[in-house]
């Protein structure tokens, strides 16, 4: 099993090795962990990825035969079959992934699913609150009205807000230091990294 400190890819390498052995896509993935670090919250998101999207289709094909053509289909499948744009996106990359494994291990020369047209995501429509509409909401919300104007005026993520500490509530100065986030994974509130993954950060309040 591969090792890793980060708890994403330990868990990708641990979902491999709990495949059979083959020389199909399963086999590729099991050589090694993806080449990124994985958010701490991704790892469910992923074991729901290759079981119900990825391996049904590619788990006993061997990646020496998978075409571009073939990835293509299995996009439009998916797409055809109701998944919608940003799922199909995330199904995509990791198979992508998989097979970019495989190239680094030399089982195939190049990766088949580069330069395949992925279905594109709908742009939405963001709403935000004027001032006067954030502090009607912070008044409604009573005793988490903090909250609300730290989100409201610090455009920090609500994970990065409620992991703040007293220790890192700077009031004489008006600072907040946001170096970790709390994630939800498979339903457990867990302390990590932010999403960015940058370093201890200080934002004005």
């Amino acid at each position: 099993m591969a090792r890793a400190t980060n708890h994403g890819v330990t868990v990708y390498a641990q979902l491999a090795e709990q495949l059979p052995p083959c020389k199909g896509v399963a086999g590729a993935q099991r050589r090694r962990p993806p080449r990124r670090p994985l958010a701490s919250r991704r790892p469910a998101r992923l074991a729901a990825l290759l079981s119900v999207h990825v391996l049904p289709r590619w788990r006993n094909v061997a990646v020496s035969s998978i075409t571009t053509a073939d990835v293509e289909a299995w996009v439009s499948q998916l797409t055809a079959g109701g998944l919608s744009a940003s799922r199909t996106r995330q199904a995509y990359l990791v198979l992508r992934g998989v097979l970019d494994t495989a190239v680094k291990a030399r089982n195939v020369a190049s990766n088949p699913a580069h330069g395949v047209e992925l279905p594109r995501t709908p742009e939405s429509t963001r709403r935000y609150l004027t001032m006067a509409e954030l502090e009607a909401l912070a008044e409604a919300a009573g005793d988490y009205a903090p909250l609300i104007r730290v989100l409201g005026y610090c455009g920090i993520r609500w994970g990065e807000a409620v992991a703040l500490t007293v220790a890192k509530c700077d009031l004489l100065r008006s600072r907040l230091v946001v170096d970790c986030s709390v994630v939800d994974i498979a339903g457990t509130l867990t302390v990590g990294p932010t999403k960015s993954g940058k370093r201890p950060s200080s934002r004005t309040s």
